[in-house]
């Protein structure tokens, strides 16, 4: 139980962050996909490999976090931010991938799809309040 506490601290305090993160753009709907992406895979109950090694989705979500530290002014979109924080390795090249109910996909297609879906849940939203 202490571990879930631990846990669901973590995502908040995480998805909060992403919210305080200034974009090159300084853009808010960049802000918002951003977040969303991060806490998607931390909640996400998947497992990461990295490198050849398995991630929790907290782990997953944490390493990505620090990574678009480090590359945040190439970022200008969430795609930016799919591209150089959350596909591939920096040192080895190599693909990230989630791994969710057995099933393998590169986390850059899993996020592409999820980024979609956000979006379109987004802009369904605002057509509904018009």
């Amino acid at each position: 139980m202490l571990f879930r506490v631990k846990s669901v601290a973590i995502i908040l305090a995480l998805h909060a962050a992403a919210f305080a993160w200034p974009t090159q753009a300084n853009d808010n709907v960049t802000d918002a996909e951003i977040a969303h992406l991060l806490a998607f895979v931390a909640t996400s109950g998947c497992e990461f490999e990295r490198n050849r090694t398995l991630h929790s989705p907290a782990e997953a979500s944490e390493h990505m976090q620090m990574k678009y530290q480090h590359v945040k002014r190439r970022v200008h979109n969430a795609e930016g931010f799919i591209r150089y924080a959350a596909s591939e390795s920096s040192f080895s090249g190599r693909p990230y991938h989630a791994i969710c109910s057995g099933t393998r996909i590169t986390s850059g297609e899993w996020l592409t799809g999820e980024l979609a879906h956000y979006r379109d849940q987004q802009k369904m939203a605002a057509d509904a309040k018009q």
